[in-house]
């Protein structure tokens, strides 16, 4: 035992000699010592590689929704949403004359309008349905979108209404449907029967200014009677319809073109009282402007980036404690190459060259399961009659962030190993006088982190079982409606040329052919459906009898529906009667009013049957009280809300729905070919079931319900591996007081129950601050 102490000393009393060693030199001495253990390299980098993939998965989600949503739009963080807000606080889309005001006085930015349409088209036999915007002049030039071949919109192709019928189609759309054919540039379509002439094509991958949707062609502001029913639109400051961007011109910030922005509406506040006393003009980035997707998958993609964070944080954990559980065998290998004279940081260069070699092919799978992820939020998508159009990709800057996070991740799970295994006290190395306890401040760390480690994953779980209770108690709430054997099938009558007269014809004979249908209980139609995005209209109203509070905006949310629509969707009538084919053009105007109406309106609820409502210039009759329904959301309150007759207020674009006897999607053989014999001409689309458009109202809860429970399920398999390796630690930290308890007559058994003990009480401490957190959850 003597002499031995005195080789340490004399080892340890060598003269210091700095020993200069190549860094390809500690790559090939890390290849070689991970290729001893390819078990653990495999666990290691696999480990990572879930994390990173997480992390690059929704980071590639939240730049494609919130940053930068426009794919084929350049310096995007310049672009901003515009929105507006009524005096009572409500939002409100833009009028024409308000959005030309901004592009004359507001030179803080330049200011684009676009609003999205469904068209005809017509180049070849078959017409087809098509998705359009109709865009301001400058849209192109705005928003810094080349055109090519061809060309963009000219200043006096916005100016006439009618005058210059032209269009520009998207790439994609070109490509699909006309070829890719250059000679298209200067032929003629026909869009809703009218002929339109080609002069352009977008560049590729440009998609269109509303975030989420795909545009397959763009027609001028100026042609919107053209493409739009219903008169000109062009001139009525009150008629709010567009939406807005603006693109802040050199050296403006938003902080700058907000106050500009201000500054004008308050003078056209005090200009146009009546339409635009007391209406505010906002600037909003992408990320937080109150429509389009971020506004409904903000919350669940901030929650997700921070558990895909964790998951990260839990994996370098947890590779960092299999680092130390491996680098105990190595201890006096560093110990004896620090006492030759290998510098403290020179030790830690070689650890750390170890740990970059795990981050680095777990950086690269990651990014290989991070190309299936992209993809993956598309299939959770709810059924609606728009061309949605996520745009996820690994571009530069997200595969640039994953690289970062790489080289992050391998220092910050090689860090403290590296530093741990680097002795500063050689001798005890030496002498392999180890710790033989888990206890101690070392000790003590990894065992809070496994704790802390399963008290996530028992949180994330638990908490993924929280939004699945809350999908399920959501199929529970009464929406105001039966939601099965009801059919829904879209429908738009303008395109295919029919004017009211003939629009109302064919609504009558469609539900009278639709009716006597076997199996079919009833059918109707309605332009909205209930808890679809944006699935009503609001409007002003004068209510007899009613005298607003100061500064109270009456404005009530409507739908326009047709005859039987309340039978239809089993929508219970307090009093009065159903809309009917009486209630045309010819007849008077009248209005069915919900319960929540009647109350805020009208003394006693029962005097609003009969209640006259002055709305458009008309003087309307509230014929039925019908109860309340979930229009939007499913968990809002009870809010306003009047229904008017389609054959009255005439729609030409609606929604058919049929309630059948039993499987209502049985009947979609049936429905095709009625309408198909009223018109080969018109398409049908968005059919399915009521049922399965309500999946819309709890799109946000199923993807976060859904990703939240692989992610507790991640975190778990990671806290078992944790625990593992923590376990694994002790014992080797044991191994002589085990011989010792052995020796003394203790069984294997025994043994074995100690270090399991160890484990359950791990595990039991993780459960019990898992589940207290919980509780607040």
């Amino acid at each position: 035992m003597g002499g031995g102490g005195s080789g340490v000393k004399a080892l340890w009393n060598l003269p210091p000699r700095r020993l200069v060693v190549p860094p390809m030199n500690d790559l090939r001495h890390a290849l070689r010592l991970l290729a001893k253990s390819p078990g653990f390299a495999l666990v290691a980098v696999l480990t990572l590689a879930v994390g990173l993939g997480a992390n690059t998965t929704v980071m590639s989600w939240i730049r494609g929704i919130l940053l930068e949503p426009l794919p084929g739009v350049p310096d995007q963080e310049r672009v901003l949403v515009m929105g507006g807000k009524s005096r009572s606080g409500d939002d409100r889309s833009w009028s024409v004359p308000d959005l030309r005001t901004l592009q004359e006085e507001w030179h803080a930015a330049e200011v684009v309008g676009v609003d999205m349409l469904t068209l005809s088209l017509t180049a070849g036999d078959q017409p087809e349905k098509v998705w359009g915007s109709i865009v301001t002049g400058n849209f192109f030039d705005a928003l810094q979108v080349p055109v090519a071949p061809g060309r963009g919109f000219r200043k006096e192709e916005d100016g006439a209404p009618g005058a210059h019928p032209v269009v520009v189609l998207s790439h994609e759309f070109w490509a699909r449907r006309f070829a890719a054919d250059p000679g298209m540039i200067g032929k003629t379509i026909l869009l809703n029967r009218h002929p339109f002439t080609v002069i352009g094509v977008a560049a590729s991958g440009f998609q269109g200014a509303q975030s989420g949707l795909r545009a397959d062609l763009w027609v001028p502001l100026a042609m919107q009677e053209t493409v739009i029913p219903g008169g000109s639109r062009l001139d009525s400051r009150g008629s709010h319809w567009m939406q807005a961007l603006a693109r802040l011109r050199p050296g403006v910030t938003m902080k700058q073109a907000q106050a500009a922005l201000n500054g004008i509406a308050a003078d056209l506040g005090r200009e146009y009282p009546d339409t635009n006393d007391g209406m505010r003009f906002l600037l909003f980035r992408f990320w937080n402007a109150p429509m389009g997707p971020s506004m409904v998958l903000m919350p669940v993609l901030v929650v997700l980036a921070s558990m895909a964070a964790l998951v990260l944080l839990l994996a370098c954990a947890n590779v960092a404690n299999l680092l130390l559980v491996r680098a105990l065998g190595r201890r006096r290998e560093i110990a004896v190459r620090s006492a030759l004279g290998a510098a403290r940081n020179r030790l830690v260069r070689q650890l750390l060259t170890e740990s970059l070699l795990l981050a680095v092919p777990a950086g690269v799978l990651g990014v290989v399961l991070a190309l299936g992820g992209v993809r993956l939020l598309k299939t959770f998508v709810p059924p609606v009659d728009a061309p949605v159009a996520l745009a996820f990709h690994l571009d530069g800057r997200v595969l640039a962030l994953t690289a970062a996070l790489t080289v992050l991740t391998g220092l910050l799970f090689g860090l403290a190993p590296a530093i741990q295994t680097s002795p500063r006290r050689i001798a005890p190395v030496l002498r392999d006088e180890s710790a033989s306890t888990l206890g101690g401040r070392k000790g003590r760390a990894r065992s809070a982190l496994v704790v802390a480690q399963i008290a996530l994953s028992c949180l994330l779980l638990i908490t993924a079982g929280l939004f699945f209770r809350s999908l399920g108690r959501g199929g529970e709430i009464d929406p105001g409606f039966r939601t099965r054997n009801a059919l829904l099938a879209a429908i738009d009558l303008f395109p295919n040329g029919y004017d009211e007269a003939r629009g109302r014809v064919f609504y009558r004979e469609a539900l009278r052919r639709l009716s006597a249908l076997p199996g079919v209980e009833s059918a109707s139609v309605a332009i909205y459906l209930p808890l679809d995005f944006g699935g009503s209209s609001s409007t002003n109203l004068q209510i007899d009898g009613y005298v607003p509070k100061p500064k109270e905006e009456v404005v009530v949310e409507y739908n326009v529906v047709g005859p039987d629509y309340f039978r239809t969707m089993s929508i219970p009538l307090v009093s009065g009667r159903d809309f009917g084919l009486q209630d045309d053009e010819k007849s008077g105007c009248t209005l069915a009013v919900n319960e929540t109406m009647a109350g805020r309106y009208w003394k006693n609820r029962n005097d609003a049957l009969g209640g006259r409502i002055k709305l458009w210039n008309e003087d309307c009759t509230v014929v039925a009280i019908v109860k309340d329904g979930k229009y939007q959301q499913l968990g809002e309150p009870p809010r306003p809300f009047f229904y008017m007759p389609i054959l009255h207020m005439y729609q030409a674009s609606s929604v058919i729905h049929v309630r059948t006897a039993g499987d209502p999607l049985a009947l979609v053989p049936a429905l095709r070919s009625e309408i198909r014999e009223m018109d080969p001409y018109l398409p049908l689309s968005a059919v399915k079931s009521l049922r399965e458009h309500l999946k819309i109202s709890v799109f946000a809860q199923r993807l976060a319900a859904s990703f939240l429970g692989a992610f507790g399920l991640l975190a778990l398999v990671l806290a078992t591996v944790g625990l593992y390796s923590v376990i694994r630690y002790a014992v080797s930290q044991r191994t002589r007081e085990m011989g010792v308890r052995a020796a003394l007559g203790a069984q294997a058994r025994d043994i074995t129950r100690l270090v399991v003990k160890e484990g359950m009480v791990l595990a039991a401490a993780g459960l019990v601050v898992g589940l207290v957190a919980a509780v607040g959850i």
